[in-house]
């Protein structure tokens, strides 16, 4: 098990330590997520494990749900952090 960053830290670094921006999953379930993504260098957001999950888990109705509802609380922490930063940080 690890903890996947659903923005990832170094382009959103200002939801690294967020709670809702954190989950716990199957480290091999992260490795192919960053795979699938292009490589754990890439820049991700949570539309994209979000993509990721409902084409090779759309069973997981509970999990997709939960992804929903962090997204929207994220959405509002990622509008209110960008407008709090000096211009040029986000």
């Amino acid at each position: 098990m690890v903890g996947h960053h659903l923005y990832d830290k170094k382009s959103y670094y200002f939801l690294g330590n967020e709670l809702d921006n954190i989950i716990t999953i199957a480290k091999q379930v992260s490795e192919d997520f960053h795979q699938w993504n292009g490589g754990s260098r890439q820049t991700c957001t949570i539309d994209d494990f979000i993509e990721y999950v409902e084409l090779y888990y759309p069973d997981k109705h509970t999990l997709i749900l939960n992804l929903y509802d962090k997204k929207q609380r994220l959405e509002i922490k990622l509008s209110q952090l960008q407008r709090a930063l000096p211009e040029g940080e986000a």
